[in-house]
């Protein structure tokens, strides 16, 4: 236990400061993934935009949920048909940025 104080104590007088290589490096990582966020944010909001305005997915398209990680879109929600599924997708891939489609979208009929 005694060790343990001693340990405890010692850690907790060491100088941190942002000029330590540690918290450079962490400093630069949490800035991209910052930057991953913000681009996959811009991903969400463009795939909704280009499924609002095509004219076979609007009518449906407030029934879509979109998420975006990595650039990897996923659209879950309910669409009438088969066709309306895959126009969707086809929407969505054809946006600026995006990698992939993952569709797990659920037709009604």
């Amino acid at each position: 236990m005694l060790k343990k104080v001693f340990f405890l104590t010692i850690l907790a007088a060491m100088p941190f400061t942002s000029a330590s290589p540690l918290w450079a490096d962490e400093t630069a990582a949490a800035s991209r993934n910052i930057d991953k966020v913000q681009r996959d944010r811009e991903i969400t909001e463009a795939v909704g935009d280009a499924l609002n305005q095509d004219r076979d997915v609007a009518p449906f398209a407030s029934g879509i949920q979109i998420k975006t990680f990595d650039r990897i879109v996923i659209l879950r929600g309910f669409v009438p048909t088969e066709k309306a599924k895959y126009d969707a997708e086809n929407v969505a891939e054809s946006v600026p940025g995006v990698a992939r489609v993952i569709n797990q979208l659920d037709v009604t009929n």
